[in-house]
């Protein structure tokens, strides 16, 4: 299943949020999940705590701020 994934410059429930990007992802399933203990690399966190995780077809995973990004399936 081909997905997009649009990016927003702030959590997307502000109105004055904007979209920022686009991406096409090639994913086998996803999940939107709450985790209050997410590691990311850059030691920041959703400000809800719900991370969309997309399971990509060449088995890597895709992970982002659930509140910055919309899914669409494509």
């Amino acid at each position: 299943m081909v997905v997009k994934v649009k990016l927003y410059d702030r959590c997307k429930y502000d109105k004055e949020s904007k979209k920022v990007g686009e991406l096409l992802y090639e994913i086998i399933c996803f999940k939107v999940e709450y985790r209050e203990d997410l590691e990311t690399g850059d030691n920041t966190k959703d400000d809800y705590d719900e991370y969309l995780i997309l399971y990509l077809s060449n088995g890597e995973t895709a992970t982002f701020y659930n509140s910055m990004v919309d899914l669409f399936i494509y």
